[in-house]
């Protein structure tokens, strides 16, 4: 919601949706309503601009979170995958005169590498949970009374007045 502090619908109200803008360097919000300072209400296509640079994107601040988005999942797949090279038997590559390379493997494989497999396992496990709960994008502010121009995009069609002494 904004109100209308200067132009010709001063004391107005906009009510519309925000959503990211597609580079996530602010948010976009189209107004679809607007109740004038009387009281009359009336469909609108208003979009927010910044009045300093003229974009169609505002806010009035941007916490992209690198460490919370990928900092856990880049743990999370490190442990997975130093298990993993933990559980992998030791073996040999021999090339045999042909060009073909035989990996040879031990055939038992010890405790500490079960027990490194089980953590693989688990640590993909977490490493999906970890995916799902991080913040999916930037964190973008737009402080309450920030700002904003706005672009109306077609004339906005008021419907006619209140008729007065009839209250």
């Amino acid at each position: 919601m904004v109100d209308v502090i200067q132009g010709p619908h001063r004391g107005a109200r906009l009510v519309g949706e925000f959503q990211p803008s597609p580079s996530a360097d602010g948010l976009v919000i189209e107004f679809s309503s607007i109740t004038l300072a009387d009281g009359r209400t009336a469909g609108i296509t208003a979009f927010a601009v910044d009045p300093v640079t003229a974009e169609s994107q505002v806010s009035s601040s941007i916490d992209r979170r690198w460490l919370a988005r990928f900092g856990p999942l880049m743990a999370a797949s490190f442990v997975t995958g130093l298990a993993a090279s933990t559980a992998q038997g030791v073996g040999t590559a021999v090339t045999l005169g042909s060009g073909t390379v035989v990996q040879l493997s031990s055939a038992e494989r010890t405790t500490r590498q079960h027990l490194a497999s089980g953590l693989a396992a688990a640590g993909e496990k977490a490493a999906s949970l970890i995916q799902e709960a991080a913040p999916a994008g930037p964190e973008i502010r737009l402080e309450a009374g920030a700002g904003l121009a706005v672009l109306i995009v077609d004339p906005v069609q008021v419907p006619a007045g209140k008729e007065s002494g009839n209250d």
